[in-house]
Formats: C-alpha cells, sequence, structure tokens
C-alpha cells in the first residue's frame, strides 16, 4: 500500500497529485482515447493531460487546487467533471447521427442561378422525392 501511494506521488510533480479517471459511454463500455484536459471558464481548450485506454482508465497530475476537468470524445458531448477524491468516474452521452445533437434540424444549403437556398427537415420531407 505505501509502496502504491509513493510511486503515485513520484509520479507527479511538485503541488500536483495524481488522480485516476474512468470514461464510460452510457451503457457502461469503457470508451478508448477520451481526452481529458483540466477544465476553465477563461481559455476555451487547455493543454491535453492524458488519453483513457481500453479500458476506459487514465491516471493524470492535477494541481491541489484544480478540482474540475474536462473529458471529451468525438460523438460523444464533452462533460466536466468535478473531482471530490483521487478517482473520479464519467458516462459521456452519445451526440446524434454525424455529429448532430438531436435537438438540431438537419439542414441543406447551396447556390442556384436565382440565389441561395436552405432547407431544414420539414421542407425536405415535403420535396417529392422517390
Amino acid at each position: 500500500m505505501w509502496l502504491a501511494f509513493l510511486l503515485s506521488t513520484a509520479i507527479c510533480p511538485a503541488g500536483e497529485v495524481p488522480v485516476t479517471i474512468r470514461a464510460f459511454d452510457t451503457t457502461g463500455l469503457p470508451l478508448l482515447g477520451a481526452e481529458i484536459r483540466e477544465w476553465s471558464r477563461q481559455t476555451q481548450k487547455r493543454p491535453l493531460l492524458a488519453i483513457t485506454d481500453p479500458d476506459g482508465k487514465a491516471m493524470v497530475c492535477v494541481p491541489r487546487d484544480s478540482r474540475n476537468l474536462l473529458v471529451s470524445l468525438t460523438g460523444f458531448r464533452p462533460q466536466q467533471v468535478e473531482l471530490s477524491g483521487d478517482t473520479a468516474e464519467v458516462h459521456l452521452k452519445a451526440k446524434g447521427s454525424f455529429g448532430i445533437e438531436p435537438a438540431e434540424q438537419p439542414c441543406v444549403t447551396g447556390t442556384a442561378v436565382d440565389g441561395s437556398f436552405r432547407m431544414c427537415s420539414e421542407d425536405l420531407r415535403r420535396l417529392p422525392l422517390r
């Protein structure tokens, strides 16, 4: 036990503590390749801290006063994680098809000889396509 504690503290620089993150989808499957960053309101994208392994697990070093992380993965909604100990679990929700949020309406835009156009889901349903 003490050996594990000493190894984990030796990995992180002074003033930082190790935190283990586990990332899953909503069905409980581990997520490989989820990006973990320190969360900040001021900076939109902070430096990458770690990427989850095939078990959805990653160990990161965070400053003692930092208690928020951002976990993101392509095809899933990013989620802020508030740390309260040395481990945290996050369950990411999948986006809709092709990364479109379910609340968004799919639209087609383009140009024609007489101007540009934008057609959204209700307009597309009315087209006489066979």
